[in-house]
């Protein structure tokens, strides 16, 4: 069984470690990160003409389930990453970069999902504990043909093929259902018996202006033996 690609809702994606997003508090700059609307001036999602043309997303296949578990194999995957600094710079400096802020001044499109908290391996130059997003490249560019960014902050590296498991839940990802979700996966995967690599992440697959029924919310985590 096959999945992502276009079509559906609106595929805004986030994945984000659970950790930094419980942390996040009050903070009016990421109101929408717990469903909020952003309000006049609010940079982290800009509104701009073409956000609903951000219709491709990372295609992945199902390969098992296990109740209301889906274990899914991703293709490897270019990342353009930005660490450290607060949640809307970093987001502003990855959309300038797909938008034509680059050495050939392309125009990337853009595709689900944008990943936040994973952890850009120790040989490259950031400093360890820093959050990182990161926005996912199509999958016609390599890493040869992928524009390089103007500013020095985004880095781009490759992540290998991987296989996520997940759990699906609706509504706004509310702290208290973030942590519920998160239990009910490492739980099940431990009673199946199967390693987990990493940190468990939220992926959001849905922009702020989405009502809550409709959207779709998932944790996921990285494993093995499968």
């Amino acid at each position: 069984m096959s999945a992502g690609g276009r079509g559906g809702l609106h595929p805004w994606f986030f994945a984000q470690d659970t950790r930094p997003l419980l942390r996040l508090g009050p903070a009016v700059n990421l109101a929408a990160m717990h469903g909020g609307l952003p309000g006049p001036g609010y940079p982290y999602f800009p509104k701009s003409p073409d956000m609903g043309k951000m219709t491709d997303t990372v295609p992945y296949t199902v390969i098992r389930k296990a109740g209301d578990i889906e274990f899914r194999k991703y293709p490897a995957i270019l990342l353009a990453s930005v660490s450290g600094g607060a949640e809307e710079e970093r987001f502003s400096l990855l959309f300038a970069y797909i938008t034509g802020q680059n050495r050939t001044r392309t125009e990337i499109p853009m595709t689900a999902p944008v990943i936040t908290g994973e952890k850009i391996p120790m040989t490259s130059p950031v400093i360890s504990g820093e959050e990182v997003m990161s926005f996912v490249m199509p999958l016609e560019y390599t890493e040869a043909s992928l524009p390089e960014p103007l500013d020095s902050r985004i880095t781009v590296r490759k992540v290998p093929e991987r296989t996520i498991a997940t759990i699906r839940f609706s509504g706004t990802a509310e702290e208290k259902t973030v942590r519920e979700m998160t239990a009910r996966l490492l739980s099940v995967l431990e009673q199946e018996k199967i390693t987990v690599i990493g940190s468990p992440f939220l992926m959001r697959y849905n922009s702020p202006w989405t009502p809550g029924f409709l959207r779709r919310n998932e944790v996921g985590v990285e494993v093995s033996g499968i």
